[in-house]
């Protein structure tokens, strides 16, 4: 699947996702906490969507009544790769103070979480919140660019010392 293909399949799929309702909880005395994080009362939960880009790349958006969590699992080629890509991810987990619907902790077998619920929703605009795991998603998914980057200037590097060494 193209990367343009994918990101389309993302953002319908979380276009019809998120049309939460604000319902109270059944087993918390009245209080609105996500039930897609409880899972105490099946009939609130929707299925999931998985959608897949390959092997190693995809994202599932497991869906209820009054929140969506959005799991991502980026691909890992080599050792390279890994480590921009754990580089990136632990920037963001830093910074999950800031990003209201980041989740401290991904799921199992994920590398970020995203959690929305119907009041980020009264609070953000759809599309915003769109727009950001999308572009989110892109910018992650951009490693291959840093590391063209490193290996040309690695390149480079490798050829100065072995001009300046007279090799």
């Amino acid at each position: 699947m193209t990367e343009s293909s994918y990101v389309g399949k993302i953002q319908d799929s979380l276009f019809h996702s998120l049309t939460l309702v604000d319902l109270p909880c059944q087993h918390v005395d009245g209080y609105s906490k996500p039930e897609i994080e409880l899972q105490n009362s099946k009939e609130l939960l929707l299925d999931p969507i998985e959608i897949r880009k390959n092997e190693q790349e995809r994202t599932l958006i497991e869906r209820s009544v009054n929140s969506v969590r959005i799991s991502m699992q980026l691909k890992l080629v080599d050792d390279l790769e890994g480590w921009l890509r754990s580089k990136r991810v632990a920037f963001i987990l830093q910074r999950a103070d800031h990003i209201d619907i980041l989740r401290r902790e991904p799921v199992s077998g994920f590398d970020l979480s995203f959690l929305v619920t119907a009041k980020h929703l009264q609070m953000y605009n759809k599309a915003a919140l769109i727009r950001f795991t999308v572009s989110l998603i892109t910018e992650l998914s951009s490693a291959n660019d840093l590391k063209r980057l490193i290996s040309s200037r690695g390149r480079v590097s490798s050829l100065s010392i072995s001009k300046a060494l007279g090799t």
